[in-house]
């Protein structure tokens, strides 16, 4: 599923334009270096430094963390599942269409 969210397909997309074999191969290198090797954390850690400078009051780098943002009443313990991970890119795909 993140193999297709990287390409910019549909789960469905990607699974008519991949062969098992390549799909075999690239979960066996997610397994060992994934994909998205939590860019969200690292974005965070940056937000909460500039937010830092601006603020008055030390900010949370949990603030800043993308699930966290659109899913606010979530339990912060609950990892996000693949539906919830597409939902949020789809929310991201419809704030920045149409911009370059």
């Amino acid at each position: 599923m993140r193999h297709a969210l990287a390409r910019g397909l549909t789960y469905n997309e990607h699974l008519r334009t991949i062969s098992a074999v390549e799909m075999a191969e690239w979960e066996a290198l997610d397994a060992i270096d994934p994909l998205f090797d939590r860019a969200d954390i690292h974005t965070a850690q940056i937000c909460t430094v500039i937010a830092g400078i601006l603020a008055k009051k030390a900010p949370k780098l949990e603030t800043y963390i993308l699930g966290r943002l659109l899913f606010p009443d979530r339990e912060r313990a609950k990892p996000q599942t693949a539906d919830e991970m597409k939902v949020v890119a789809m929310k991201l795909h419809e704030l920045f269409k149409g911009r370059k």
